[in-house]
């Protein structure tokens, strides 16, 4: 049935393109048309009205597949209504996807490292093996000390991370639009997690 529906669509998107041809239309304006039927289509009522006052140039930026989703939604919206502002918003809203997902991975970087030096810190406080031999050599309090010391350097390095992440989120949302922003988080995250989901608790030996 899936492939019957397929075939029907190709079938009509062709005599569509061949339809355009005749009269004189390019084959790239064909699909130009054919996106923003597709971009039309999936849109509400009121969507739809906003849309269609919209200049031709803007719904084919709107209508591209690679039109980034939380755009598409401010001209449904009637929040973007230039093919300028358009173009604008997109070149700066992928510059700042590129950075955040830089960041995000700092952000995933440092935990790690935050996470496996505090894991040292606890091996020690906890006892075991090795606590128990640096404890018979009397080097237990220096190594502990020096693992506290390079935990809390790995913490204030995780900490710095996520304020890059959340600076660059606030830049994202300065461009969107609060309202678009919000909208935004909820058609797909920004190529990650919520930044949340990356704060460790902070062990009392750290935080304290």
């Amino acid at each position: 049935m899936q492939n019957l529906h397929k075939q029907n669509n190709q079938h009509g998107e062709c005599t569509f393109i061949s339809w355009c041809a005749s009269v004189g239309l390019s084959r790239r304006t064909a699909y130009n048309l054919l996106q923003v039927n597709a971009l039309l289509s999936g849109a509400t009522p009121e969507e739809q009205a906003t849309l269609e006052a919209a200049s031709p140039s803007l719904l084919y930026a709107a209508a591209k597949p690679s039109a980034p989703a939380e755009l598409v939604q401010a001209v449904k919206d009637g929040d973007i209504t230039t093919h300028k502002q358009f173009k604008e918003l997109e070149a700066q809203l992928k510059d700042l996807q590129e950075q955040r997902a830089e960041r995000e991975q700092r952000v995933m970087d440092t935990s790690r490292v935050f996470w496996e030096e505090q894991e040292d810190v606890d091996k020690l406080e906890k006892g075991g093996l090795r606590s128990l031999l640096l404890s018979i050599t009397g080097d237990k309090e220096a190594r502990l000390s020096q693992e506290r010391r390079e935990a809390l350097a790995a913490k204030l390095q995780y900490d710095q991370a996520r304020r890059d992440l959340e600076d660059i989120d606030g830049r994202i949302r300065a461009v969107l639009g609060e309202k678009v922003f919000s909208d935004a988080r909820n058609l797909r995250s920004f190529s990650t997690p919520i930044i949340s989901k990356h704060r460790p608790a902070i062990p009392p030996s750290i935080g304290a």
